[in-house]
């Protein structure tokens, strides 16, 4: 297992050497520009906020909280999920599935990381999400590219296989992985067409390509990054990795 962990960890400098060679907007990881930027430039003090698909892991971590004084809302479809969170990180717990909830239109933001795959109707989501805020509300959603290769596989291979592949190459990180996922409608120009067929205003958009999925073996992380290349150079921005929209109700 140490020769194995070596392997990879060399694997992964060569690839990310190699990604220094590509333009920086190619090397953001969407899950990072959704805490570190996208969130402090758009929440605000004494916000009430829905948490949306946070389970244990909030998104709106203990430090913003306080900092902010931010009432949370935790909804899930899975109410173990929820009661598994640290201790006073949700004001207030929802247990729903978003593809049939209607919220109380009493929020500031609902933010929502990697959850939009995991429903089999991004539509109605979408519209549900939009019915917790208050007119002229907003939604901060992120969510990975139904077209992107490491989902196309997630879809092909056998769930045990999955789970040993996680657990090889993530480790602990492998017990937050991993959950079905439907990617329904999840591509940039299918989620433009639920913000508007939901009657809502899209404020930001911004495609992400850049993943680490395939860099535990070089060889294959660079032909995935030419590929990533060339299909960003020619527009066709529905085979990007990830998305986020921030949108406006």
């Amino acid at each position: 297992m140490t020769i194995l962990k070596s392997f990879f960890d060399l694997n992964r400098k060569i690839s990310f050497s190699f990604d220094k060679l590509l333009p920086r907007s190619m090397s953001i990881y969407g899950t990072t520009d959704f805490h570190e930027r996208l969130l402090p430039a758009y929440i605000q003090d004494n916000w009430t906020i829905y948490d949306i698909g946070g389970g244990k892991r909030p998104f709106i971590f203990p430090e913003m909280k306080v900092d902010k004084n931010i009432t949370l809302i935790g909804v899930d479809i899975d109410e173990t999920e929820l009661r598994k969170a640290p201790q006073n990180n949700y004001d207030q717990i929802i247990v729903a599935d978003m593809t049939a909830y209607t919220g109380a239109g009493d929020g500031h933001a609902v933010i929502s990381r990697s959850t939009l795959e995991h429903v089999k109707d991004t539509k109605s989501t979408i519209a549900n999400m939009g019915s917790c805020v208050k007119e002229g509300g907003i939604l901060i959603v992120f969510a990975p590219c139904r077209n992107a290769l490491f989902t196309r596989l997630n879809d092909w291979l056998p769930e045990s296989l999955k789970r040993k592949l996680l657990g090889a190459l993530y480790g602990d990180q492998a017990d937050v992985m991993g959950f079905e996922a439907f990617y329904d409608r999840c591509t940039p120009s299918k989620m433009k067409e639920n913000i508007q067929e939901a009657g809502l205003k899209m404020e930001e958009e911004t495609l992400y390509w850049m993943s680490n999925y395939f860099a535990f073996f070089f060889p294959v992380h660079i032909l995935w990054r030419l590929y990533q290349v060339s299909v960003r150079l020619f527009g066709m921005n529905d085979l990007c990795e990830g998305f986020a929209y921030v949108i406006r109700k």
